[in-house]
């Protein structure tokens, strides 16, 4: 990862945004959807999603971490529920919150993986929004 602001790697329509502060946890889920032949991008934080939404075709899919600095994933997910050019793209909560899928329900998330994450669970819920 490069500098502030979200990076893009190979970003397309039909890619994933990956919503993570943590370079690590980020840097997996990228490399995993990589090797599975998905592009994706890196947001570090709420507000960085929402500009990189702002600059690109929108992804298929959003994985969103809830604890973040500047403009957190549930401050995302209102703001992005709020904006009817946003709002239906799904997103997958993944959190270490205990209450993660009750929050991912109140959120409206088409799906929930806690951390750690499981690889085949996180692919397999990729999977069904894949874009042909």
């Amino acid at each position: 990862m490069t500098g502030a602001g979200a990076v893009p790697s190979q970003a397309t329509p039909g890619c994933v945004l990956i919503v993570e502060d943590d370079d690590g946890v980020s840097e997996s889920l990228r490399d995993a959807l990589l090797d599975e032949g998905y592009a994706a991008a890196v947001a570090r934080n709420g507000q960085e999603a929402l500009d990189w939404l702002a600059a690109h075709p929108h992804p298929q899919l959003i994985l969103l971490d809830l604890w973040m600095p500047v403009l957190t994933g549930e401050e995302f997910r209102v703001r992005q529920l709020a904006d009817p050019a946003l709002a239906g793209i799904p997103v997958i909560i993944i959190s270490a919150a205990p209450d993660a899928r009750a929050r991912g329900r109140a959120l409206q998330a088409a799906g929930v993986l806690t951390k750690p994450v499981n690889l085949h669970k996180l692919l397999a819920m990729v999977a069904q929004h894949r874009t042909p």
